[in-house]
């Protein structure tokens, strides 16, 4: 015998009370042994005569009549698949399923919440592991350069740490590695003043479009996923979009969103930048059609364009 729920809370006053006018024991008896049986299996029970009968003790003629008796009296339900269950009993059972869901979800989210702190306290340990790596006492990193006697980086040094710079921060530490990005980002242009355009805009690039979806994420209540490469670019080229067509971040993107975020209920979640897309292009379209200039660059590749909003965004303080 399959046993699903060897126990069960069983409230005997009420079963007494339920069972009060029975025609007789053997009907009080059938019963009592069908809700244990339903219990015990936790599903309805197949409503064959043979079964019943060998679990209950009655002949089949008799368990006829307390069939017809329960069904007719509404203690037992006959379903449409050939079995037969007891409305209390299904009411109980949808219950605990509906608890065991809940428990399931919450289970999952407790779970999701400690996985993103395990791995945001990996990546710290990984960003200070990087950065200390062979030094000690007095030579630290201080601003992208060394104290002490340490020699500046080479070129080739610059470059492969410009490209380590792109990998995205980790969740926890995303607005320190955002403001070591700009302290960063202006110590490489002071280096690489007078080489080649391509070296010197390699940290710009990737930082600065970051520091913007940084901004937007923030003020809309989207949470990033820097662990989920794919899903953590799509937001980046959305406000990459934004930028490429003169979208003023500051002073129409951030306030469209905020503006819609104050809008929606308490309850409702928004899971990417892209529910904001029509919004901001919508309030940029207004203040273009009033006579207003694009505040971003109106190309993203163009260099020149490019830098000096980034400069201009990055001389406040980001919201």
């Amino acid at each position: 015998m399959a046993h699903a729920r060897p126990w069960y809370k069983r409230n005997g006053a009420d079963l007494v009370m339920a069972t009060l006018g029975f025609p007789s024991i053997e009907h009080r008896w059938a019963y009592s042994a069908i809700i244990d049986m339903l219990n015990d299996r936790d599903r309805p029970l197949a409503d064959d005569p043979g079964f019943i009968c060998g679990f209950t003790g009655l002949s089949k003629r008799k368990w006829k009549d307390v069939r017809a008796y329960l069904i007719a009296e509404g203690y037992l339900v006959e379903l449409g698949d050939g079995t037969l269950t007891n409305p209390r009993f299904e009411r109980e059972r949808a219950e605990r399923l509906a608890d065991a869901e809940r428990s399931a979800a919450a289970g999952r989210r407790g779970g999701l919440k400690s996985a993103a702190q395990r791995a945001a306290k990996q990546g710290q340990m990984e960003f200070i592991s990087e950065k200390t790596e062979g030094f000690s006492g007095d030579n630290r990193e201080i601003n992208g350069r060394l104290s002490g006697d340490n020699p500046p980086l080479n070129e080739q040094e610059q470059r492969n740490s410009a490209i380590s710079d792109q990998a995205p921060p980790q969740p926890s530490c995303a607005r320190e590695c955002a403001s070591e990005a700009r302290g960063e980002r202006r110590e490489e242009e002071n280096i690489t003043n007078g080489e080649s355009e391509k070296h010197a805009r390699t940290p710009i690039d990737r930082s600065g479009l970051l520091t913007l979806t940084q901004m937007c994420a923030r003020t809309g209540g989207v949470t990033l996923h820097p662990e989920r490469p794919q899903s953590f670019a799509r937001e980046m080229d959305i406000v990459k979009a934004w930028v490429a067509d003169g979208v003023d971040i500051e002073k129409t993107a951030v306030p469209v969103i905020a503006g819609a975020l104050a809008r929606m209920k308490d309850d409702d979640t928004v899971g990417s930048l892209k529910f904001f897309d029509g919004r901001v292009r919508k309030a940029h379209a207004r203040t273009l059609g009033a006579g207003g200039e694009p505040a971003g660059p109106s190309a993203f590749d163009d260099a020149a364009a490019r830098a000096a909003y980034l400069a201009k965004l990055n001389s406040g303080t980001p919201h």
